[in-house]
C-alpha cells in the first residue's frame, strides 16, 4: 500500500471527514475523509495541522479488509 502525504488543505477536495468509531473516549482519534476524485484520506485529529496521507481507493479498501479480517491483532486490541 503507497500512501502520500499532503499538507495542502485546499488540495484535500474533502467533502466530509469521519471520526473512527473505534476512538472511544477519543484519545486515540483518526479521521477518514474521501476526496472528490476518490482518494481516501486519513488524519490524527488531535495534529491537523501535520497533514494527512492519501492512500487509492484499492489500497484503503484492501487495508480495512485485513483488519476486518484480523491480519493486524494489535489494532483489533487497541484501547
Amino acid at each position: 500500500m503507497t500512501a502520500h502525504h499532503v499538507t495542502d488543505d485546499t488540495a484535500l477536495n474533502v467533502v466530509t471527514w469521519h471520526v473512527s468509531t473505534y476512538s472511544g473516549s477519543g484519545q486515540n482519534c483518526v479521521e477518514h475523509g474521501r476526496r472528490l476524485d476518490g482518494i481516501e484520506l486519513v488524519r490524527d485529529t488531535k495534529a491537523r495541522d501535520q497533514g494527512t496521507l492519501a492512500f487509492p481507493t484499492g489500497s484503503w479498501s484492501a487495508f480495512i479488509e485485513a483488519v476486518k479480517q484480523g491480519a493486524f491483532p494489535a489494532l483489533s486490541t487497541a484501547s
